[in-house]
This record gives structure tokens, C-alpha cells and sequence, in this order.
């Protein structure tokens, strides 16, 4: 079963994307004509499957068949049968075959039935052969039932027209209630166009002020700061999920700045910081539990944007942070990017001037058990949040 083994990987690296289409056919066909594909069974040698099913028109034999062969009779039993033949002018008879044709065997009758004698049964012999009793759809018995003497289902010719109950009677009910309905309808519409045009008075203005259906969307926020922490991005984790404007004093406690960091806030009065944290789970991105912060730290000008990003990275690049002149792919070169790599816990960090507003994101790991994992956390979080703040 090498070769099967072998269409089956070959079928998964097309499905992978691992291989063109072209390769997949010309690696098919080398598998299919080496030694190990299948063979086709030699001369004389038995096939597994039988060979299909051909259908062969031929032309029908020509054999004159007796005429009691192919006879369906069904007659009167008010005598008891005999052996001798008695022909029956109302007999329903198929005739096949050749020869000459009788020119009754086309005629469909119905016959009376009549109560059937105590012996007898059904019988088959040649033709005109009386039949010991009639068929049960014809007496009644085994649940079948007759009904009427001539029956409507075997009505012929002019007789289908006959006897129809009409439907005009129908007709009319239908038209009376489609003529309801309109009218209805319209006078719902008139009803409905009055009262909103002021035709219905005062107590229907208050009831239409009364229904009026009261929206439960959240209201747009009016401060700033309420406003950067809306355009903040989710922090790729919802586990610790924290959505809050901060003073810079709660955010050293939470251990998101250092002491140092809210020192250089405080120096441009930047008292309250908008931030989104959260842990994320073990997923589809990576097993590890990442940890996310997304701040923005809200200035008076571009120009103090701009010192207060320098002060930051001079001041975590002392701290044991390292800059990473070569940026990451797709990330601006105005993204600073620096981290902290050891074996107890690892830091991605971005920082970034947005007009007046420097933006940072932290992610870190720990402990450190995958550093790719933690790059590609990193890279998602700062690609969100340039979305809302670019970078120049």
C-alpha cells in the first residue's frame, strides 16, 4: 500500500499549499507509473469486478402466442363454473403477440359484479375459461369496496365531464374575502395617515410620545481623556481586564510605571493616564500568558510629545531596557522598540509620539518561556493601537 501512502501525503501537501497544482500532477502521474501502483490484471486473468451492465437492443422474437396467454376476464359467476368455454361478448382481453388480431381486444367494459358461489377460487387457464370468483376489489372483501355500480374513476370519454360540482360558488367566496381584505387594509392605512398628520387630537399625540422606544446604546463621551481611552485598542488578553482613566499614582501601585516614569508625567502635569490591560490564555497565537498594557500619555503640543518620548527611552534604556535600532516588520520607523530579555521574565515595549499624544504598549512575559510568541503579541498589540494613533 506504498503507493496509496503516497497519493495521500501528496494530496495533503496540495491541500497545505505546499506544492503547485502542476507539481501535484506531474508527482500523481511518476507515483501512479512506478512499480508500486496499481496493475492492470493480465490476459486471461479475472477481473475483481464483474463488467458492467450493457443494455442490447435486439429485435423481439416473433412468436405467435395462444390467445389465452395474455386474456384478463371478468364475468358474471350467477352459475357455477364449468370446464366447457363460454365466450363472453363484455370480456376486457390484452392480446400480444402476432397473428391476427381480435377486434374486441381493445374494448374496456365493466361488468356488474355478482356475488360469487362458496367454492371456487382464482384460476388461470387458457382463454375464455370462466373464473371461480372475482376479485376482491370487486365483491368488497379483504377491505376493498366497489362502492357505486358505475364508479367515477372508470368513466370514459364525455362521462369525465359529467356529474363535476361546480365551483363558481367557490370562486365567489374567494373574491368576497380578497375584496375584505383590501378594504381593510386601505382603511388601516387611512386610519394610521389621519393620526399622523394630527388628525387624531391630543390624546393620540400623547400616546405616540408615550411608545416612542427609548434607546439603551452607550452615550458618546464628552471628556478628553474619556475619549483617548475609547480609542484605545483591547489589550489582547481579557483575563486582569482593566478599562479605566488612572491617576499616575494607581498606576505605580499596579506596577505599570515605574516611580520615575510618573516623576517625567508629573513634570508636564500629566496627572491621569487612560489605560487597557489584560492576561491573555494559552491560544491560537501562542501557549503563552502574555500580559498587555496600552497607555496614552495626553501633552499640550507636538513639540512636548516629542521631549517626553525622548525623556522616556533615555530613562528605560538606564533602567536595563535595550533599543532596537532595526525595527520589526511593518512597524514605522518612529516606533521605538526596545526590550528586556532574561531567564525570569522577558519585555517587549513600543513608544510612539501621535500629535500631541505619546502612546505606549508593553507586553511582558513571565516567566519567559517563548520569546517568539511574546514578539508576535507584541506586534498585533502596537498594530492596534497605530490604527487609533499613527505614528509619523
Amino acid at each position: 500500500m506504498a503507493w496509496q501512502d503516497d497519493l495521500r501525503e501528496l494530496d495533503n501537501a496540495l491541500a497545505e499549499g505546499r506544492i503547485s497544482a502542476d507539481d501535484y500532477r506531474r508527482r500523481r502521474d511518476t507515483i501512479l507509473a512506478g512499480p508500486a501502483a496499481p496493475q492492470q490484471p493480465a490476459a486471461g486473468q479475472q477481473a475483481p469486478f464483474a463488467p458492467p451492465f450493457r443494455w442490447q437492443a435486439e429485435p423481439p422474437t416473433q412468436q405467435a402466442a395462444p390467445p389465452s396467454a395474455d386474456a384478463t376476464q371478468v364475468v358474471q359467476t350467477n352459475q357455477p363454473p364449468v370446464n366447457q368455454p363460454q365466450p363472453n361478448p363484455e370480456a376486457t382481453q390484452v392480446v400480444t403477440g402476432g397473428g391476427q388480431r381480435n377486434p374486441d381486444s381493445e374494448r374496456t367494459q365493466f361488468v356488474q359484479p355478482v356475488a360469487p358461489p362458496n367454492q371456487g377460487g382464482w384460476q388461470s387457464g387458457p382463454q375464455n375459461q370462466q373464473i371461480g370468483a372475482p376479485p376482491p376489489w370487486t365483491t368488497g372483501g379483504d377491505g376493498f369496496s366497489m362502492g357505486d355500480a358505475s364508479p367515477g374513476w372508470i368513466a370514459q370519454g364525455p362521462e369525465v365531464f359529467d356529474d363535476k360540482p361546480s365551483s363558481g360558488a367557490g370562486k365567489k367566496i374567494l373574491i368576497v374575502l380578497v375584496v375584505m381584505l383590501l378594504l381593510g387594509g386601505i382603511g388601516t392605512g387611512v386610519y394610521f395617515l389621519v393620526n399622523r398628520q394630527g388628525g387624531g387630537g391630543g390624546e393620540t399625540q400623547a400616546q405616540s410620545t408615550s411608545q416612542t422606544p427609548t434607546t439603551t446604546s452607550k452615550p458618546k463621551p464628552t471628556e478628553p481623556l474619556e475619549i483617548l481611552l475609547e480609542q484605545l485598542p483591547e489589550p489582547g488578553g481579557k483575563k486582569d481586564l482593566k478599562i479605566e482613566v488612572a491617576a499616575t499614582a494607581r498606576l505605580v501601585e499596579l506596577k505599570m510605571l515605574d516611580q520615575g516614569e510618573a516623576d517625567l508625567l508629573t513634570a508636564l502635569k500629566i496627572t491621569k493616564v487612560p489605560f487597557k490591560s489584560g492576561q491573555k490564555e494559552p491560544d491560537q497565537f501562542g501557549p503563552t500568558p502574555d500580559a498587555f498594557s496600552v497607555m496614552v500619555f495626553p501633552t499640550n503640543s507636538e513639540a512636548e510629545a516629542e521631549t517626553l518620548v525622548a525623556q522616556l527611552k533615555a530613562y528605560q534604556e538606564a533602567n536595563g531596557l535595550v533599543f532596537i535600532k532595526e525595527p520589526l516588520p511593518k512597524m514605522p520607523l518612529s516606533v521605538i522598540f526596545e526590550k528586556k530579555v532574561d531567564n525570569d521574565a522577558a519585555l517587549y515595549r513600543g513608544l510612539w509620539a501621535s500629535g500631541k499624544n505619546v502612546v505606549r504598549v508593553n507586553v511582558d512575559q513571565i516567566p519567559m518561556t517563548g520569546e517568539a510568541s511574546l514578539s508576535g503579541s507584541y506586534q498585533r498589540q502596537v498594530q492596534a493601537a497605530l490604527k487609533s494613533f499613527p505614528a509619523p
